[in-house]
């Protein structure tokens, strides 16, 4: 099993923190990983993306170069991206995004739910639920452990970030969003 993933958006959209806590997910499923990070130099608000492997097998070669999904959070990165890969899943923060009509996106509005839990920055974690209720094959029962590593010092977001990734694991196992 692999899972290749390209992740964009602006700095400051927590785009390096998702490829990051994919790439522990991966390690807690005993898989092997590789994180790419790509940014401009200005971190936030310039463009950044990462991608990530997770895989049963030793990985030869961590850029992603066919991915098996994009996770889009913002329309530049959308443009820049939405026609260069043919993914399996792909998703877009249709808070950000204006979409022509197009039955291959799985539309997310990552930074309406994020807001409305009390933080729009936690958009990223919105996602990152809902590709793992996508592909459904890792488990995540350490989600809590990976986070409160991830989060050092900002360990008063954990809560949160908890209930943004359950929240987007909710929308695409629930109504809000209808299968591929």
């Amino acid at each position: 099993m692999t899972h290749t993933i390209l992740i964009a958006g602006y700095g400051g959209q927590g785009i390096l923190f998702l490829g990051q806590f994919f790439a522990h997910l991966g390690m807690t499923n005993n898989m092997h990983v590789s994180w790419v990070p790509s940014y401009g130099p200005e971190m936030r608000g310039g463009s950044a993306n990462c991608s990530v492997v997770i895989s049963s097998e030793e990985i030869k070669f961590p850029i992603v170069e066919n991915p098996e999904a994009i996770i889009i959070m913002n329309e530049p990165s959308y443009k820049r991206f939405k026609d260069k890969f043919s993914p399996k899943y792909k998703i877009v923060n249709t808070s950000l995004v204006n979409l022509e009509p197009n039955n291959d996106i799985i539309g997310i509005p990552a930074s309406k739910i994020a807001e409305d839990l009390g933080n729009v920055r936690t958009a990223n974690m919105v996602m990152a639920g809902c590709y793992v209720e996508l592909i459904k094959d890792l488990d995540t029962s350490k989600v809590e452990e990976i986070l409160k590593n991830l989060l050092k010092e900002r360990v008063h977001l954990l809560d949160i970030n908890l209930k943004a990734f359950e929240a987007g694991r909710k929308y695409i196992g629930g109504k809000g969003w209808k299968g591929l």
